[in-house]
């Protein structure tokens, strides 16, 4: 009798495997037969249409969409899928393209993300090398941010080998974590650094020996997107109004790629057909003065002017380390 029990305890998970598998779209309905039939097979024996029902009811009450179809030349049920075929291959994507997970444990899930939507499997490349180190600080990072516990860890930079090297003599930090930011594919612990009194962020891939203290995180006030628009790159800096003179049209690529970098562009002048002069507000910071280089066929800054200034220093550096031949 225990054993009947135990096994009719996993019918709820056996019905849903059945509807994730071979109805998950009105196209493959499954009539009551059916159901019964695929369910004696999976060892469930003697179910009645009744206990069937209570199960279909139980899984509804926890939000699957089972539907009823009377359409078309079969009657029957089917799992009408909770991600849209868009959403499912967003989600697939963002897998593919993280090297943080193993292989097997990918799998599990893009198998997970497909059973819950109508999309097939579809081919999608993959990045080496997986970084699981990172997915596994990723746990203990967001495990003390939900309990508001410190964090302790070493903090390392790479050197010209790619070998890691411990910062200011492999001191130990104590941080009071926040958040976890992702930008150009690594990710960053936000926190509070107490010796500094400051809110601080730290590259995942060059943290090691990361532990959760018994030690109750100092709580300061703290907004992500207030944290993020003074910096850029994940580089602090000071916060000024830059102004600059934009050549282009007005359909260039290139406008998508200024929208993606700054929040808000104020257009103040249209000089003349693709010449714009326009403000924005960003974080001052090296990365910054390095896209603004970059971009100079595109680009122009007019204010402020230690951007200016810092910009010529760049340019007469390269100047002395790249001399004419006469």
């Amino acid at each position: 009798m225990k054993k009947t029990k135990w096994k009719y305890s996993q019918l709820s998970f056996s019905l849903l495997e059945l509807f994730q598998q071979e109805a998950h779209c009105p196209e493959n309905k499954l009539s009551m037969l059916e159901i019964i039939s695929a369910l004696t097979i999976k060892g469930y024996p003697e179910v009645s249409d009744k206990t069937i029902r209570t199960y279909l009811s139980l899984l509804k009450d926890q939000g699957y969409q089972i539907i009823y179809d009377r359409k078309g030349s079969k009657q029957g049920y089917y799992l009408k899928p909770f991600l849209r075929p868009g959403e499912t291959f967003l989600l697939v994507q963002a897998l593919r393209q993280s090297n943080m997970l193993m292989d097997k444990r990918r799998k599990k899930i893009e198998d997970f993300l497909f059973r819950q939507s109508s999309l097939q499997k579809i081919h999608l490349p993959l990045r080496k090398e997986p970084r699981t180190k990172v997915a596994n600080l990723l746990d203990i990072c967001l495990t003390a941010i939900q309990s508001h516990q410190q964090l302790q860890f070493h903090y390392f930079d790479y050197d010209i080998h790619h070998n890691l090297v411990p910062r200011h003599d492999n001191q130990l930090y104590h941080i009071s974590p926040y958040a976890v930011h992702i930008q150009n594919n690594h990710y960053y612990l936000i926190g509070y650094y107490k010796p500094k009194k400051e809110i601080r962020n730290y590259r995942l891939d060059k943290i090691l020996h990361l532990q959760i203290l018994e030690k109750e995180a100092i709580l300061q006030p703290f907004f992500l997107e207030d944290y993020l628009e003074s910096h850029f790159n994940m580089y602090k800096g000071s916060k000024k109004v830059l102004q600059l003179e934009l050549r282009c049209e007005k359909n260039s690529p290139f406008i998508t790629d200024l929208l993606e970098r700054f929040e808000k562009i104020t257009i103040l002048k249209n000089h003349q057909p693709n010449m714009y002069h326009i403000a924005v507000k960003t974080a001052i910071t090296p990365p910054l003065i390095s896209w603004l280089m970059q971009q100079s066929s595109y680009l122009k800054v007019l204010s402020p002017t230690e951007v200016i200034e810092q910009i010529q220093s760049r340019v007469q550096n390269l100047l002395d380390l790249y001399p004419k031949k006469r």
